[in-house]
């Protein structure tokens, strides 16, 4: 994920996050949707045992909700899976 990206989406970042892998992983979840486990460390290239770490503070801070395998932030009403196949739908008619 581009930093520019981020920037042009006018997101912020609660202010009560202060660690630098919680307020990415926030940030991701927002623009990104409902991810695994497995989509964070591959897109953030974060070690899986800090995954856990980060992803138990967000969700005991009500930040994020896991969902089966899938997290998202609180409040967020978008899926990975209807994002994926809304791009998988654009790219075959384009």
């Amino acid at each position: 994920m581009r930093l520019e990206h981020i920037e042009r989406t006018g997101l912020s970042v609660p202010k009560s996050l202060e660690s630098p892998g919680a307020k990415l992983i926030y940030l991701y979840l927002r623009v990104c949707g409902n991810s695994t486990l497995e989509d964070l460390h591959e897109d953030l290239n974060l070690p899986i045992v800090s995954l856990y770490g980060l992803l138990s503070e967000l969700e005991s801070r009500d930040i994020v909700r896991r969902q089966g395998r899938f997290y998202r932030c609180e409040g967020e009403l978008s899926s990975r899976s209807t994002s994926d196949q809304f791009r998988v739908g654009a790219s075959r008619s384009g």
